[in-house]
């Protein structure tokens, strides 16, 4: 779990602790905040004692790079709203010398270190599934509250957001690209040079 409270300017992108609640659903408490609702789930609350807002995210690192597929939202809250918006990143520099870690960059540099910005999503439901259209594949995943630094976007609000992440769902490459049935058109002109090439084959004869 990691959050930008690492430093006096609190733009630092530090640890913060994991907890389960309720039937399985994973929070965050990071560093300036309390184990109370909405702080203690995955959140970008300014409920805390410095009055400013901490934008939380979880890491997910798995042992292959995966593509993920869509994700479970547990309880959910926006401005007492049961819903959250929510950012999702992908690190895509496998190939390249650089790092996965996150730990003591800030939100405004981890895109230039090789994290992409994947998409994000508004007014999530609580205990819904939100589905993931990326044909990225990677070890590791960040999901967190909606951040504006990772773009922008309709019904998109970047403060008082909270979830809990409930479950996610990936598979081992990326989805398959379907090679579309050729249209009417297509079909039709395919027709015309046949009928082209028998009426030559006659004349021929």
């Amino acid at each position: 779990g990691w959050s930008d409270t690492g430093g006096s300017n609190d733009d630092i992108i530090a640890s913060g602790e994991l907890a389960f609640y309720g039937s399985g659903e994973l929070g965050l408490i990071n560093r300036d905040e309390g184990d109370q609702q909405p702080d203690h789930s995955i959140d970008s609350s300014n409920s805390n004692s410095n009055n400013w807002v901490d934008y939380d995210a979880v890491l997910l690192e798995f042992s292959q790079a995966v593509n993920l597929e869509q994700f479970y939202v547990g309880w959910a809250y926006d401005n007492g709203n049961s819903e959250a918006d929510i950012s999702l990143l992908a690190y895509t520099n496998h190939s390249g010398n650089g790092t996965a870690d996150i730990e003591g960059s800030s939100w405004n540099n981890i895109i230039g270190q090789g994290w992409e910005s994947i998409d994000n999503y508004a007014n999530v439901d609580d205990y819904s599934y939100q589905i993931v259209d990326t044909t990225v594949t990677s070890k590791y995943w960040l999901i967190g509250a909606y951040n504006p630094i990772f773009g922008s976007g309709s019904g998109l609000g970047s403060e008082n957001d909270g979830f809990k992440l409930k479950e996610v769902y990936t598979s081992t490459s990326a989805p398959r690209t379907e090679v579309p049935e050729p249209n009417a058109l297509a079909i039709l002109a395919i027709g015309l040079l046949s009928l082209v090439r028998v009426r030559s084959r006659n004349k021929q004869i």
